[in-house]
């Protein structure tokens, strides 16, 4: 079961900035805090209302009982409604019921299929669940290349749990070569937020001189992060260290008291091994010295693990001090990684395209709008000069000048039914690394509700191929990749899923936006044309991943 309040917290880092956005969020964090009466009315009325965010929290609320009974019915209805529209919490949480079979019968190829819809729209928590059900092979094949795909797209994102699962599979050479340094460098980017497993494997890491060098006082000081958060094999390892000495003083109290908390947590022979050495360590006390070791280890538990004997110079700052528990290892998955006032992670990824030899890059709006940063891969910061979220389009600065860039359609313009090609890099990191093509057809020279500043093409698109160059025959521009029609609400409308409807800004409206900002583009009006793997071979060079920072 998942903690409530860390679920609306997750939720509301993910769902700032609409029209609603300040109702919405202070009912959310008043069912955070336990304020049902004050938040749940509100939330009902904008989920009556339609709105997604409000929808998954009534879910939530109604699977945890707050403020009435528990009603796994009502949460998979609002679950169901918010999921429908698109809202990718929604549809992870809705994943989960169906993997769990609450509420609704176990189904995990619905799970995956919800989950696949979120992670499709960057959804880090999901991605990380669908590495999870490959790992263990749950509702498909047990596919660990598979599985390391997805973990590492979520450890990307900052998710925790993914950087350790990635840390894990490295160490072991699970869906990739055994690679120490690998595993290293992934433990410790899920330590650094207080993930305790993580902490126990890098002190491990350092204690056998794999993949870093030996460093005893190293590997006690993870030892010791892990077991303050309640982590049994930290606990173990730890225990170890002080009947050893390795990194420290030799103390058997305090060996026995870590052996002895280790012991309840763990299972099967490893149990059995440990219950064995603290047994064997007990015999040498003096019953003056067990009892004072139990009458220590009361006192660290009574203090939720922060006084246990430990220097106060070793002990863990508040902000990662937490005890790791069942409840919470639910929500791990859902909740974004925590962020600190000066630190940015990467959210989700998109494409661009150079339009002039003086760096001018050209994306969509949405790709973005709302970042602290955007970056290029080689982590460069690109320099925002212009968004215009009416057309979905953006203009950004790098600082690098490309050998060659795209050119805009010229002379008679794009035609109904021409060839195109869109390039990009949808689903980054789980497709590959390097630009992905798809061809069409233009289908119509308007978008949604006649809109002349959109036009429709049966190029497949994904998540990921936003912002990226529409070419048409001669290997020209025609358009800025924008969007893909929402099946799943045009399905719930006519009863049918619409097949190859895509959309992209058309090159008109880019050009008016280029002029508007002073963008000196080239022009191409030959009336040739050329094959698909040429213009893909050519626009592959001026197409650019993006990442989104916040």
């Amino acid at each position: 079961m998942r903690d409530l309040k860390g679920v609306v917290v997750g939720i509301l880092l993910l769902t700032s900035g609409s029209a609603t956005a300040d109702s919405y969020d202070d009912a959310a964090a008043a069912v955070g805090r336990g304020d049902y009466a004050g938040g749940l009315p509100v939330l009902q009325a904008l989920a009556e209302q339609g709105d997604a965010r409000a929808q998954a929290m009534m879910g939530i609320t109604a699977e945890y009982g707050a403020g009435g009974e528990k009603n796994l019915t009502e949460a998979v209805r609002w679950m169901n409604l918010s999921a429908a529209q698109g809202f990718a919490p929604g549809q992870a949480d809705l994943a989960e019921l169906y993997a769990a079979g609450e509420g609704v019968a176990q189904d995990y190829g619905e799970a995956i299929r919800l989950y696949q819809l979120a992670a499709e729209q960057g959804y880090f928590p999901a991605m990380n669940q669908l590495g999870e059900l490959n790992y263990y092979g749950k509702g498909v094949t047990q596919d660990y290349s598979l599985a390391l795909r997805w973990y590492t797209l979520a450890a990307q994102g900052g998710d925790a749990d993914a950087q350790f699962r990635v840390g894990f599979m490295n160490e072991l050479g699970q869906g990739t070569e055994q690679n120490y340094s690998e595993a290293a460098r992934w433990y410790l980017s899920a330590a650094q937020q207080g993930n305790g497993g993580a902490e126990a494997k890098l002190g491990l890491l350092y204690d056998k001189g794999r993949g870093v060098p030996q460093d005893f006082s190293q590997s006690l000081h993870w030892y010791r992060l892990g077991a303050q958060q309640g982590g049994a094999y930290a606990a173990a390892y730890l225990g170890e260290s002080y009947a050893s000495g390795d990194g420290t003083r030799k103390d058997l109290l305090r060996a026995y008291m870590w052996l002895n908390f280790a012991a309840t947590g763990l299972t099967g022979d490893i149990q059995n091994t440990v219950m064995g050495e603290r047994d064997r360590i007990a015999s040498t006390l003096t019953q003056p010295q067990l009892d004072a070791a139990q009458s220590m280890g009361r006192q660290c538990e009574a203090s939720n693990y922060k006084a246990c004997g430990i220097d106060s110079a070793a002990k863990v700052s508040p902000e990662t001090t937490r005890r790791n528990n069942p409840s919470s290892e639910r929500l791990a998955r859902y909740a974004p990684a925590k962020k600190t006032p000066k630190s940015i992670e990467l959210v989700a990824t998109g494409s661009g395209f150079f339009v002039s030899g003086a760096g001018h890059i050209v994306t969509a709006a949405h790709v973005v709008n709302g970042c602290a940063e955007v970056r290029s891969p080689q982590g460069h910061a690109l320099r925002p000069i212009a968004i215009d979220t009416q057309s979905d389009l953006a203009l950004l600065s790098s600082a690098s000048k490309p050998v060659i860039f795209a050119h805009l359609r010229g002379g008679r313009g794009a035609r109904l039914g021409e060839p195109v090609v869109a390039v990009g890099y949808p689903l980054h990191g789980l497709l590959g690394a390097d630009p992905i093509v798809t061809t069409g057809t233009l289908s119509s020279l308007a978008g949604l509700n006649n809109d002349r500043r959109d036009i429709q093409i049966s190029a497949p698109v994904q998540p990921g191929n936003s912002g990226g160059p529409l070419l048409g025959e001669n290997g020209s521009l025609v358009g800025v990749v924008e969007a893909k029609l929402d099946a799943l609400r045009v399905a719930e409308v006519t009863g049918d899923i619409p097949e190859n409807v895509n959309f992209a800004v058309s090159v008109s409206t880019l050009q008016s936006f280029l002029n508007a900002n002073s963008v000196p583009y080239a022009i191409d009006d030959r009336n040739v044309t050329r094959s698909s793997a040429d213009i893909a071979s050519e626009a592959s060079r001026y197409t650019v991943l993006l990442e989104c920072w916040k």
